[in-house]
């Protein structure tokens, strides 16, 4: 029966892979770094200066043997995507086969019927990854006992992985390895060396990050956090992101919901059973770290305005709320007839509310209409969805694909390198090539701009952060003359452009990889702000 109902799933698994699958621009940023670093320029956005213009180095590394081999991003995203859910799906079966009433009911179906998980699943980008990552760490921190030094260093290495696939995902794990690391003798000098061990691929991309880049945070950091839009606007587009998912994905909404829940109560329970001296206390502590690091994330979620990709920032806290919801109502089925019909009518309550939320009527309440967010995959069906590829269409037909492939050709009959000016950058990237220079007004690959505030900090698109080209600028980017600039200015791109264009191991370059990290020419950029200028 057990292995009937593990084919059944394999093969509906397989029909949602080919009806969700698709690549979004956003992952072409990626593949072109990984074109230039293939061809040999190293881990370039453009090959003349050294920026990190992806937020998830371990993705980009794990995506490299497919793209080595096929030599293109569609293909090789599609293979990698489905080698990583494999595994995935082998974790969530591996930790459900003692309770397949509870894994079906909690796991499969919410997640079967959540939009979100299904299409970012397989985009190109480095979510299914961080679920890899997430249901592994649980798999060690769910087991009975005090925890060994040995299980302390894989659930630190796990959670250290996971903060270099994205750094913000180390929200999701802090609260479980916290309490992974207190039970049983937190203050022991060999736990804190446990932890330091396990903390090493981080450190060392932090380290190789600010040797190699001159910063250790990524360049999407500075321009989509460090923007000067109010925190008060941000938490609103960020309650509209939760709103949109609820409306978009309501089994994925109700799982969020669930996570956050879910911690609450188990924490409290934990605490009362513990203070009965009850043995039970120990798993709901364990449950409710994981759903707190799910809330925590969430939170920061909300906090950073979300983003314009519809579900995308939500899967891991989805994920986190199936895996908790999995825990309830194991126990609830083990309670007896009575428990059985509770978890009947709270599926069927979940159900209802569900089917409500996706209504039209719901949909059409005007608080996130003017959001900004997208259904990516949607957008991208034509030309970037495996069903349009099988259909006979590619994404070399997307129009920022063909803008891109225009100006390769266009650089090819100038014989030099050319520049030109993008927004949507990652398949116009891609296509353009190592011999076409993007300028980003995004921010998101141009280390300078991405350092300067929003002009309009009430105009915005969430993830679409523009900034103003200063006067001299585009001279500068072209023939390296700065005398154009600001003063103020000039003298802070100047030492901007050392760090990341400067050779690797030149004592003055290291000397301003140093001043520009302790904030030393922060004054250049403050009394360039606070002069009159022109855009």
């Amino acid at each position: 029966m057990v292995r009937l109902v593990g084919a059944g799933l394999g093969v509906l698994v397989a029909a949602l892979f080919v009806q969700h699958a698709f690549v979004c621009d956003d992952a072409y940023v990626t593949y072109r770094v990984l074109d230039n670093f293939v061809g040999g320029y190293g881990l370039r956005w453009n090959v003349h200066e050294r920026v990190q213009a992806y937020t998830h180095p371990l993705w980009l590394f794990v995506s490299l043997p497919a793209f080595e081999i096929v030599r293109e991003p569609f293909k090789a995203a599609i293979a990698t995507s489905l080698l990583v859910n494999l595994v995935l799906g082998a974790l969530l079966w591996r930790q459900a086969r003692d309770r397949l009433a509870a894994f079906c009911l909690a796991v499969v179906v919410p997640l079967v019927l959540s939009r979100s998980f299904l299409d970012y699943a397989c985009s190109g980008l480095e979510n299914p990854l961080t679920h890899v990552l997430l249901v592994g760490f649980w798999l060690l921190l769910r087991r009975a006992g005090p925890c060994d030094q040995g299980r302390l260093l894989r659930l630190t290495l796990l959670a250290a992985l996971g903060a270099v696939n994205r750094l913000d995902t180390v929200l999701l794990f802090g609260p479980g390895l916290l309490y992974a690391y207190c039970s049983p003798r937190p203050w022991s000098l060999r736990r804190v060396g446990v932890v330091l061990l396990g903390s090493l691929p981080l450190c060392a991309w932090l380290l190789w990050s600010l040797f190699y880049y001159g910063f250790a945070l990524p360049n999407t950091y500075y321009a989509k956090l460090q923007t000067g839009i109010a925190a008060g606007d941000l938490w609103r587009q960020g309650l509209a992101y939760l709103l949109d998912l609820a409306s978009r994905d309501p089994f994925g909404a109700v799982l969020v919901v669930a996570g956050g829940l879910g911690a609450g109560h188990a924490l409290l329970r934990a605490a009362h059973a513990r203070y009965r001296g009850l043995t039970e206390a120990d798993g709901r502590a364990r449950l409710g770290t994981l759903g707190a690091g799910g809330l925590l994330y969430s939170l920061y979620v909300i906090s950073v305005g979300g983003d314009f990709m519809a579900g995308r920032l939500w899967t891991p806290a989805i994920l986190v709320g199936a895996l908790a919801l999995q825990e309830v109502v194991a126990r609830v089925l083990r309670a007896g007839p009575r428990g059985r019909y509770c978890a009947a009518a709270a599926a069927f309550l979940a159900a209802a509310w569900s089917i409500y939320a996706g209504t039209p009527a719901l949909r059409r309440v005007p608080v996130w209409a003017e959001s900004g967010i997208v259904d990516e995959r949607v957008y991208y069906e034509e030309t970037n969805s495996l069903r349009g590829y099988l259909r006979g269409g590619g994404p070399e037909q997307h129009r920022f694909a063909v803008n891109g492939a225009g100006a390769r050709e266009e650089a090819r009959r100038a014989g030099h390198r050319t520049a030109y000016m993008v927004t949507a950058i990652g398949m116009a990237g891609y296509y353009a090539g190592p011999d076409v220079m993007l300028l980003d007004q995004l921010a998101l690959t141009d280390p300078l701009l991405a350092r300067l505030p929003v002009p309009y900090p009430k105009w915005w698109r969430i993830g679409h952060f523009g900034r103003e080209f200063p006067v001299g600028y585009l001279d500068a980017q072209a023939s390296g003359d700065l005398r154009g600039m600001h003063p103020e200015l000039a003298a802070y791109f100047r030492a901007l452009r050392l760090v990341v264009a400067g050779d690797l191991c030149d004592g003055a370059r290291l000397r301003a990889v140093w001043d520009f990290n302790l904030g030393r020419y922060e004054g250049h950029r403050r009394r360039y702000l606070a002069s009159p200028r022109s855009p």
